[in-house]
């Protein structure tokens, strides 16, 4: 793997510090700066994913999550991501006309 230029990593730095700070469109900001070369590093994905979990975009969620595990099988990052999203969608499954809903079997 490539390593990331100064500059791009100080933007990845940025970009966690205003998650943090729970200003999720400032982060967004930041990695748009990132260098078109980067953009798909893992290390600017896990970043990403955060940005889109915080802004509730949850299809993007699925397809970041999706590429860290296929780049990177052993990061925690992308099956946290792919596990937070079916748990969050698992709510909005539709209920079988027989009446069966989540929780009862």
């Amino acid at each position: 793997m490539k390593k990331l230029a100064l500059q791009d990593q100080r933007f990845i730095e940025a970009a966690e510090g205003w998650l943090g700070l729970g200003d999720h469109l400032a982060a967004n900001e930041e990695l748009e700066q990132i260098s078109p070369e980067f953009r798909a590093d893992p290390r600017v994905l896990e970043v990403r994913l955060q940005f889109y979990w915080a802004a509730k975009k949850w299809e993007a969620c699925v397809e970041i999550a999706g590429a860290l595990v296929r780049m990177k099988p052993d990061n925690e990052y992308g099956w946290i991501g792919c596990e937070s999203f079916a748990n969050t969608w698992s709510k909005r499954i539709l209920i079988p006309r027989n009446g069966w809903s989540a929780g009862t079997r």
